[in-house]
């Protein structure tokens, strides 16, 4: 049993160390319609050029035209935490930790069927 506990306390260790939080960061100039992305790790655990290239790859809403609305860049982010992860995974990096903010807000806590009237910042 103390065999097993130990061999778990490493496994958590090696996850908790691979663990990359991820910020995405739009920031949508209203009037000029443009969408710029960075995609950052924490500064314990930089992404590498390929890596933030992959993420931003995957992302939907990096892949938003001047046109978006509000309702399409929420929908967008919110399905971004999925593919996020997925593309961690497909890189070997198990337990990411993926935030993605409208206006300083957690995308995953907006309600859908009432979204923000205007987005400035994701």
């Amino acid at each position: 049993m103390g065999q097993t506990l130990e061999w778990v306390k490493q496994v958590l260790g090696v996850v908790m160390r691979r663990c990359i939080a991820v910020i995405i960061t739009l920031l949508m100039p209203w009037a000029a319609g443009a969408v710029e992305v960075s995609v950052q790790g924490p500064p314990s655990a930089p992404l590498s050029p390929d890596q933030a290239a992959s993420l931003r790859a995957v992302s939907l809403t990096a892949t938003l035209g001047n046109e978006a609305t509000p309702a399409d860049i929420l929908a967008a982010a919110q399905a971004d935490y999925g593919r996020m992860v997925a593309a961690f995974y497909a890189e070997g990096f198990y337990g990411p930790v993926v935030r993605i903010t409208l206006d300083g807000r957690e995308a995953g806590t907006i309600d859908p069927v009432r979204p923000p009237a205007r987005v400035q910042a994701v």
